[in-house]
């Protein structure tokens, strides 16, 4: 599968929150990814140099 990588932003009780959605297909199970530690989501996607762990869960088939 080779998922589809997108931003968007949503607002939450006043709050603007960066979403980064990786989409393999419509019917697929959807797992929410909350970063703990005040991190970025991006540290959990630019880390390690080509272990980006959430893609790789898109690619076992996760929204």
């Amino acid at each position: 599968m080779n998922p589809v990588k997108s931003t968007d932003f949503i607002d939450y009780q006043g709050i603007r929150l960066h979403l980064t959605i990786y989409e393999t297909d419509p019917q697929a199970p959807s797992i929410i990814f909350i970063p703990g530690m005040t991190a970025h989501v991006g540290l959990y996607t630019e880390t390690i140099p080509g272990a980006n762990y959430l893609e790789a869960l898109a690619r076992e088939g996760f929204n």
